[in-house]
């Protein structure tokens, strides 16, 4: 126990962001993906092939697309999940509101998916936020990212999936984290895998618009949805943070939390993406104090 060192998330505010994510990473993510493209969709192919911008007749008609567009009520719910009908009041993390409608409702939905995203992701395996913004994707049409390969176990029981992106805190080269596994033979997606598989999906149309290989991107404008390649933005560790307060603010049930909870991490806002690494490591060694050196490694 070195001074100053980071505490793990604590269990009541880890579990209640992973729960919320792995919903968030269910059908309403599927609903978003399918909402987008709704939108977007061409009206007839383009004249020319590389010409990703987006007509102003496909962002015209993306409001009325939203407002028809029907969600699903999930198991154990009555109403469905959301509703993109009638403008609401976001509550800001400073306390200040703001009216969404229009557009602005269908960013607030893609943001949230992709938060969901970062949570699954750093909490799962340990990565930090500035190796998880050096992940590259090329929109092949599959269902992983480039940057996820799957291989078989040494006795052949398992699939590995493998993350290929820059180690950033030593030797600042390229290099694989191992980010799930299943059965051999399974179509099971773990949990952070999907996360990798909705981003690759979320950001495929506007990693086309910008002309980027980042797997995360980030809208450049204040409001709305980007239209050209400037409103297309490189990751940052910070916005990947804000984005997980955001998710804790929006979309968590922190009136079940205890009060030192809410203190430090709503009030305060101490909620960093770092402390999933300290969290990761913490939850490895209650599972067997051994892996203390595979954990260090």
């Amino acid at each position: 126990h070195r001074q100053g060192k980071l505490e793990p998330i604590p269990d009541c505010v880890a579990l209640e962001l992973l729960n919320r994510a792995q919903r968030w990473l269910g059908i309403p993510a599927d609903e978003v993906l399918a909402l987008q493209e709704a939108c977007y969709e061409r009206d007839g192919p383009s004249r020319d092939p590389g010409d990703h911008s987006i007509k102003f007749g496909a962002y015209a008609k993306s409001q009325k697309v939203a407002e028809n567009f029907r969600f699903s009520i999930l198991d154990g719910e009555k109403e469905p999940w959301t509703s993109l009908v009638s403008p609401y009041e976001r509550a800001l993390r400073d306390g200040r509101t703001g009216s969404i409608s229009g557009r602005q409702m269908i960013r607030r939905l893609i943001l949230s998916v992709q938060a969901a995203a970062i949570v699954a992701i750093q909490a799962c395996t340990g990565i930090r936020s500035s190796e998880l913004a050096s992940f590259e994707d090329v929109n092949d049409g599959g269902e992983l990212p480039s940057c996820i390969t799957v291989r078989p176990s040494s006795d052949g029981m398992l699939e590995l999936f493998y993350c290929l992106g820059v180690e950033l805190k030593t030797n600042k080269k390229r290099d694989e984290w191992l980010v799930g596994a299943r059965l051999a033979g399974s179509d099971y997606l773990p949990l952070p895998v999907r996360a990798f598989s909705v981003l690759h999906q979320l950001f495929a149309r506007w990693r086309a618009l910008g002309d980027s290989r980042q797997l995360v991107l980030t809208f450049s404008a204040a409001k709305g949805l980007p239209r050209t390649a400037s409103s297309i933005g490189a990751p940052r560790s910070q916005s990947m943070t804000n984005a997980q307060k955001d998710f804790l603010h929006e979309h968590c049930d922190t009136a079940s939390l205890p009060i030192d909870a809410i203190e430090r991490f709503c009030v305060n806002d101490k909620l960093r993406g770092h402390l999933w690494r300290t969290t990761f490591a913490t939850f490895l060694y209650r599972i067997d104090p051994r892996l203390l050196e595979p954990i260090s490694r």
